[in-house]
């Protein structure tokens, strides 16, 4: 960027201050750092047992669980779950296919067969479609209207059955958080990952008085969706003796990311104002200095596993 350049950006930026929250400095070294690039990190070995990763031996076990869980009692550990993310990354080859309007098995197949990964992704999709466990959901929605979702994959017409795993007419979760998606089936029915991260902070976060504490990082726009998810689960959990307490906060605004053309100018919507995007999971470093604890457990929205395996995982 010339100095002209800096100027201008500086001046329409200050116009702006009001709703950013963001040191017109911060965005200029942004813009500066796209320029330079990010230098690869060099990677001198992987991680080996006795060489980064140790494995606590089996004898020492129950010393450190029982450390583990004082701390627990004592108040001092809570669950932090970083859910602010969309479930559009999961489903963006079913969104791609589905704008380019080829959903028909024969076109899919035309196309994966000269080695298009994206079509033979939602071929694969449809093929485990029963496994999923929004598929009932599914069925259901579309047989509100009418609409047969077996006799549809089976003639081999896919376009109404995207549309309803990806719009708001259907599950809609091409817009919605990624923790409204179903992820597992069981006999009783299927669970959200929501509801599965609740379920691991009961295991692990239980303090003497029989509460978990968890805490989700949630998009403002989802709050009430998310809301509308998890309250009816505390109380659900509640019926059963089982007390959730759960803390939600935002991704700050400060933590944003200035978006950027091919050629590193600032990126401009419709109405020519400059855009900004939510930061990597990097950004979410003040929410967790915000946190009254001294232990804190992490995991990613998606980092669960159904009840069969979830024991070894708690260890």
């Amino acid at each position: 960027m010339t100095e002209e350049d800096k100027k201008k950006l500086e001046k329409e930026l200050k116009s702006e201050q009001v709703k950013l929250d963001i040191p017109v400095e911060t965005i200029i070294e942004q813009i500066k750092t796209f320029n330079k690039g990010i230098p690869l990190v060099r990677i001198v070995r992987a991680c080996t047992v006795g060489d980064g990763i140790r494995i606590i031996p089996e004898e020492q076990y129950n010393s450190y669980f029982n450390l583990f869980q004082s701390a627990v009692d004592n108040e001092r550990v809570i669950k932090f779950v970083p859910a602010s993310g969309a479930a559009s990354r999961m489903f963006k080859n079913l969104q791609s296919v589905l704008t380019n309007s080829k959903t028909t098995r024969k076109e899919l197949e035309k196309v994966a067969s000269s080695g298009d990964k994206e079509n033979a992704s939602v071929l694969e999709f449809i093929d485990n479609l029963e496994h999923f466990a929004f598929y009932d959901d599914l069925k259901k929605q579309m047989m509100e209207v009418g609409l047969n979702l077996e006799q549809l994959k089976e003639q081999g017409e896919y376009k109404k059955i995207l549309e309803f795993t990806l719009d708001p007419a259907g599950l809609g979760y091409a817009g919605k958080p990624k923790g409204s998606v179903k992820f597992h089936n069981y006999p009783d029915g299927s669970r959200t990952a929501f509801e599965e991260h609740l379920i691991e902070a009961l295991n692990y976060t239980k303090r003497k008085d029989g509460s978990a504490h968890i805490h989700f990082t949630i998009s403002k726009e989802h709050e009430e969706l998310v809301k509308s998810i998890i309250d009816p689960l505390i109380k659900k959990y509640s019926k059963e003796g089982k007390q959730i307490k759960v803390r939600y906060s935002f991704q700050k605004t400060a933590t944003n990311t200035v978006a950027a053309t091919t050629d590193n100018k600032p990126f401009r919507d419709e109405e020519e104002k400059i855009v900004f995007r939510p930061g990597g999971h990097g950004a979410l470093l003040s929410n967790l200095n915000d946190l009254q604890a001294d232990i804190i457990v992490i995991k990613n929205i998606d980092n669960i596993v159904p009840d069969y395996l979830r024991e070894e995982t708690y260890k």
